[in-house]
C-alpha cells in the first residue's frame, strides 16, 4: 500500500483555511454563520463551529465541503481552492492592472473624442451670428456634465465636503474645453497669417508692377538735373 504524503495533504488543506479566510474578508467580512447559511442554500449544511475549525486548519475538509465552498464563492473550478492565497492574489492583481490599462486607455480615447467633437462645433459657429453665439455659450465650464461616481468620497450630504475624483473630473473638463479653444484659435490665427502674407505679397508685386511700368514709360532723353 502507497503511503500517503501528509506534508502535501497538511499543505493543501492549510491552503484551503487561508482561501476560506481570504474569501469571507473579500465578502465584507462574512461571519461564519452567514458562510454557513450560504453553504445551506447551496445543498451543503456545515454549521459554523465547523467552518471556524476548518479555517483554523483544525480539522479535515469533506469533498462535498469543498464543492459547497467553491459554489459559494463562485469558483469555476473546486482546484483552485487548493492554490496558495499568495498565488490567487497575484493572479488577481494581473487582471486589475489590465483592466486599470483597458479603462486609462478607453478614458484617454474618449477624451481626444471630446476634444475633436469641441473643435467641431467651434469651427462650425462663428462668434458674430445668432447660432454661433449660443453655441460658443454652451461651451462652459459651467454647463459641462457632471462625473456621477459609484462611490463618492465624502459626506454626500455636505456639498462642501471636498471630493479630489469629482474636482479631477471638472479639471479634466475644463481642460479638454480649453485644449479646443486653443486649437482653434490657433489654427485661425494662422489662417489669418496666412492671408495677411498673401495679401502682403500682392501688394509688394502691385508697387513693382507700376515701378516698373513707370520707368518703362518714362520719356528718353529726359534727364534729371
Amino acid at each position: 500500500m502507497p503511503k500517503t504524503n501528509p506534508l502535501r495533504a497538511t499543505q493543501s488543506e492549510r491552503n484551503v483555511a487561508e482561501r476560506v479566510q481570504f474569501e469571507r474578508k473579500r465578502r465584507n467580512n462574512m461571519t461564519y454563520d452567514q458562510l454557513s447559511r450560504a453553504l445551506a442554500r447551496v445543498g451543503c449544511p456545515v454549521a459554523a463551529s465547523s467552518l471556524y475549525k476548518l479555517e483554523k486548519a483544525g480539522r479535515r475538509i469533506t469533498v462535498d465541503e469543498l464543492v459547497g465552498l467553491a459554489k459559494v464563492f463562485e469558483l469555476e473550478d473546486v482546484g483552485d481552492l487548493l492554490r496558495p492565497v499568495s498565488a490567487v492574489i497575484d493572479e488577481r492583481i494581473d487582471v486589475l492592472l489590465k483592466s486599470v490599462d483597458q479603462a486609462l486607455d478607453m478614458i484617454a480615447k474618449g477624451v481626444d473624442s471630446c476634444i475633436d467633437f469641441h473643435i467641431d462645433l467651434l469651427e462650425l459657429s462663428d462668434p458674430g451670428n445668432v447660432a454661433g453665439q449660443m453655441v460658443h455659450g454652451s461651451l462652459t465650464v459651467g454647463d459641462l456634465p457632471k462625473l456621477t461616481l459609484n462611490y463618492p468620497l465624502g459626506n454626500e450630504d455636505d456639498p462642501k465636503t471636498p471630493n479630489p475624483v469629482a474636482d479631477a473630473w471638472d479639471a479634466l473638463a475644463a481642460a479638454m474645453l480649453h485644449t479646443a479653444q486653443y486649437e482653434v484659435t490657433s489654427k485661425r490665427e494662422a489662417e489669418q497669417r496666412q492671408r495677411d502674407s498673401a495679401d502682403q505679397k500682392a501688394k509688394q508685386r502691385a508697387t513693382a508692377y507700376r515701378q516698373r511700368r513707370a520707368t518703362s514709360t518714362q520719356p528718353e532723353g529726359r534727364t534729371k538735373k
